[in-house]
């Protein structure tokens, strides 16, 4: 088969897509696909994530794109050419150019358009540069939406909210059922044209960031990375086949664990020292604020303050005031108890939030006990997450977090949020899964850091195990093909009747 893969750009700094898409693109070229894989280049970002066996076609991404949203018509020109030579255009992202290009290269060529929306149509993602989305939206993205004869999942609550967007985006009666104008649950007009609905939101917007109906991370229950709703949903309410495939993982070797000197060397903080590694994008989605919030708790449990109840905790803002009081003394590194934790922040920085968190560092007393590192990769990658006590991703929105999976392909536990598809580990017993919130991860954090290095190897094993099991990349790239076969076969039955 023919598969031609759509994305706005593959640079590793950017986070998942850049390494999901190539490995699943690289997957499906390992099982005998033709496979090629287009996108626009952004130097500047730093280099481009390889993909083994997969034809790459690019385009450098000028002013233009740069500061446009991925505006070239260069690269809209080569899409509309690759797509003649493809069975299936399968588009990853929205809200850019690029996307709106792989719309039109399909339907040009009369091929299926299959979109993997890669959690951008998940309800905090939506309430994120909302009049920008809004905009997009009538310009392309409703369009783009409709256009797709499939959409791609990686877990069963990403399915619920596309299925939603989709049942108020489809034609409906005398034509699209437009937002503009239209009554929220609580009765209010939406703003931008972005309506709430059932808690999450359609086409438009979230009435805050952190909390209330619409940006809900999720609640017990109603989140796994897998589930038995994996696979082909052929009958949605809209209509619209939506296939669950969860993203994939290398299994490294256990037996060449990357020794802790690889890191000391450049950081000597992290010498003699337990490691609580968070390792993602430094962005306000991925809950590090939370994180320092939660880890001064813990420093306070450390020094024999206990875990208060809930109404006892100061609020962030008197906290925060508090700590902007006190001078903030640095102990020398040769004062700190031998294996007390630090918290490692790993990540690059491409909107400028690194300094935010630095000053929440500075405010909350904690320079002692947390480092961050910047951007982490290939062996440094793999010493940190291979070597740390625990791993934690407290985000408020994810579609998967592919680094949750590769923490515990290294047999290490991991405590997610509920922002994340990620309640097995905490079923199988590979971690915990709490709420993005200060008291559920400072507890978190405690039980985890109460526990020997045994404990926490034997939880990670069984985090391993789920990898092994679910996880590796084979699996989801098969069902993805059997998919895009599917859809073939009955475009073709269609066009036979």
């Amino acid at each position: 088969m023919k598969i031609l893969h759509v994305v706005a750009l593959i640079q590793a700094s950017t986070g998942g897509p850049a390494v999901s898409v190539t490995r699943l693109a690289s997957e499906q070229a390992k099982m005998g696909h033709e496979v090629t894989l287009a996108c626009l280049d952004y130097p500047h970002l730093g280099p481009q994530v390889a993909a083994p066996g997969v034809r790459m076609v690019s385009v450098k991404g000028n002013v233009l794109a740069v500061r446009g949203r991925g505006w070239c018509p260069e690269f809209r020109r080569l899409l509309r050419e690759e797509a003649t030579k493809a069975d299936v255009v399968h588009n990853h992202g929205l809200w850019m150019w690029p996307n709106a290009y792989a719309r039109e290269a399909a339907v040009a060529a009369g091929k299926p358009l299959i979109i993997s929306p890669r959690g951008m149509l998940e309800a905090w993602s939506l309430g994120r540069s909302k009049l920008r989305k809004a905009v997009a939206w009538r310009l392309f993205e409703r369009k783009n939406v409709q256009s797709a004869v499939m959409f791609h999942a990686t877990a069963a609550s990403e399915a619920r909210s596309i299925e939603e967007i989709l049942s108020h985006s489809r034609p409906q009666g005398d034509g699209v059922r437009r937002s503009r104008g239209q009554i929220n649950a609580s009765g209010e007009k939406a703003s931008h044209g972005l309506t709430r609905i059932k808690g999450r939101i359609s086409p438009g917007g979230c009435a805050d960031r952190t909390g209330g109906e619409c940006s809900s991370p999720g609640t017990p229950g109603s989140r796994n990375a897998s589930s038995n709703e994996d696979g082909i949903k052929l009958k949605t309410t809209t209509g619209v086949p939506i296939v669950v495939a969860p993203n994939g993982v290398d299994l490294p070797d256990l037996g060449r664990r990357p020794g802790r000197e690889i890191l000391e060397k450049k950081f000597p903080q992290l010498k003699d020292r337990r490691w609580v590694v968070f390792m993602s994008r430094l962005h306000p989605k991925k809950g590090s604020d939370v994180l320092l919030r939660a880890w001064r708790k813990q420093q306070n449990v450390e020094h024999g303050a206990g875990l208060p109840a809930r109404s006892a905790y100061r609020s962030e803002r008197s906290m925060e005031q508090g700590a902007s009081e006190r001078k903030e003394t640095k102990r020398p590194i040769d004062q700190e108890t031998k294996d007390s934790p630090l918290l490692v922040l790993a990540g690059p920085d491409l909107i400028g939030y690194r300094k935010d968190i630095e000053r929440m560092i500075k405010e909350l007393g904690l320079g002692h006990s947390v480092v961050i590192t910047g951007e982490v990769a290939g062996e440094e990658k793999d010493c940190l997450l291979a070597n740390a006590d625990v791993f934690v991703l407290p985000s408020y929105s994810e579609n998967f977090g592919i680094v949750v999976a590769e923490a515990m392909a290294w047999g290490r536990p991991v405590i997610a949020s509920t922002g994340t598809p990620w309640k097995e580990i905490a079923d199988v017993g590979a971690g915990w899964w709490v709420k993005p919130e200060e008291d559920a991860l400072a507890q978190a954090l405690h039980e985890a850091l109460g526990k020997g290095r045994e404990q926490l190897d034997a939880m990670g094993a069984k985090g391993r195990a789920l990898v092994e099991h679910r996880y590796t990349w084979a699996e989801p790239a098969g069902k993805l093909v059997r998919a895009y076969e599917e859809i073939s076969d009955r475009k073709t039955k269609r066009q036979r009747d």
